[in-house]
């Protein structure tokens, strides 16, 4: 088990980029979500334009390229953060 916490923190079966895009969206919808009372699927739809606007940033602001995997990362950690904050 303790293999297996080892290779997803230090890049081996989740690369680093993607745990912090994960990481990063589930902070800032926690606070959102804690803050605001938006309804379920408001918070989905922020969610998503979150991610997406991000990787739109990165395509035209900072000239990079969009990473699909980013957005999902992002997303994923979204609706986890939704899904904890919304319950209690």
């Amino acid at each position: 088990m303790k293999q297996i916490l080892t290779k997803l923190t230090d890049g081996t079966y989740i690369p680093g980029d993607k745990m912090l895009h994960f990481t990063a969206q589930f902070m800032v919808l926690t606070i959102i979500v804690s803050l605001f009372d938006f309804n379920f699927w408001n918070l989905q739809v922020l969610n998503v334009v979150m991610a997406v606007g991000k990787e739109l940033f990165d395509k035209f602001v900072k000239q990079s390229y969009i990473d699909i995997g980013d957005a999902i990362a992002g997303i994923l950690g979204g609706i986890l953060a939704i899904l904890m904050v919304a319950q209690w």
